[in-house]
């Protein structure tokens, strides 16, 4: 399949056998084109997903293609492919922006979470430190953010979380209380306001908006973005939930503000829901509720800007106004 992609890269107008067999003549440097692809934090290729779907296709093609008994057309001809051979093309590994917001994502009208201000277990506007030890509503947090870490956000300021993996920059709040909580296991949203220093259809490292627990320990909730917008929840190493919107999709363009919603009740069959500007963006990825995690105690902290008190998959930009409810928003 290697060999397939690689001709299309060297010549789109050969037609596929021709390419498999340009391509593994000597004359190549399979490996030396090779060595310029990109990889994740997970050791995957940025085009991965594509790989692996027509991985079946690859083989059979270079098995068909390298018979001794073909040899391919010095001189294709440029009518129509064969519609059996040809599939839908890939996308590439870089894209282009374009410059409307979520020109690809589902555009189905749906109501926009509304929790009531009754329902708001945590509320910070991110504006400076005191925001954050003493927010508008909630049990109180800490930060290791400065005053300059504090710039022009969506409303007044921002908390700013750069792109450097492990800066200790964080910004975190106790997730229960003796009878306080600032989040509600079984349902409920969180939102906030998000100004990102990358396109999410171009770059594919990992960026942690919010973790409720550890991130490398369970039960916990994540929402990140990396190759796909994800809102997960885990109750142990072999039972979780989780729900993607599309890979690569455009939610935002560099700068953008964006506002982020995420809902979920343990009670409804679609029960996590991602918004981006009031769109829902996971429209096809429903995914029945069920979990039981127990008390909130137990999650020790609420992340926000990145995964851990290390600063760790940092959120790569400016978050403002982020609150926490006990409500979905939805009656």
């Amino acid at each position: 399949m290697s060999v397939f992609l690689i001709g299309d890269y060297f010549d789109s107008s050969l037609g596929y056998c021709n390419k498999v067999q340009n391509v593994w003549s000597p004359q190549q440097n399979i490996k030396a084109l090779w060595e310029t692809v990109e990889f994740n934090d997970a050791g995957w290729t940025k085009a991965s997903s594509q790989m692996m779907s027509l991985m079946a296709f690859g083989v059979g093609m270079i098995d068909f293609c390298l018979d001794p008994n073909y040899t391919p057309n010095p001189n294709p001809s440029p009518t129509a492919p064969n519609p059996t051979l040809n599939p839908t093309p890939l996308p590439t590994t870089t894209s282009t922006l374009n410059p409307s917001p979520h020109p690809s994502t589902p555009t189905t009208k749906v109501p926009t979470p509304k929790p009531t201000v009754k329902q708001i277990l945590l509320q910070t506007t991110l504006n400076n430190k005191k925001s954050i030890t003493k927010p508008k509503k909630g049990i109180k947090g800490e930060t290791t953010l400065k005053g300059s870490d504090f710039r022009k956000g969506k409303f007044k300021k921002g908390a700013k979380f750069p792109f450097k993996d492990g800066s200790g920059k964080m910004v975190r709040f106790t997730a229960a209380k003796k009878k306080k909580k600032n989040i509600n296991f079984k349902k409920g949203s969180i939102s906030l306001w998000y100004k990102p220093f990358y396109s999410s259809a171009s770059d594919d490292v990992e960026h942690v908006l919010v973790v409720v627990g550890d991130y490398y320990k369970v039960p916990r909730f994540v929402l990140k973005e990396g190759d796909a917008l994800r809102f997960s929840i885990q109750k142990s190493w072999t039972e979780s939930w989780s729900t993607t919107a599309l890979w690569r999709d455009s939610h935002w363009i560099v700068k953008q503000w964006v506002k982020i919603q995420v809902i979920w009740n343990t009670d409804w069959e679609d029960s996590m829901r991602i918004f981006v500007d009031g769109i829902r963006v996971n429209d096809a990825d429903y995914v029945e509720g069920g979990w039981k995690l127990g008390s909130e105690k137990k999650a020790g902290f609420i992340y926000v800007g990145c995964a851990n008190a290390e600063g760790t998959f940092p959120a790569n930009g400016l978050i403002d106004e982020f609150t926490i409810s006990k409500s979905t928003g939805f009656s």
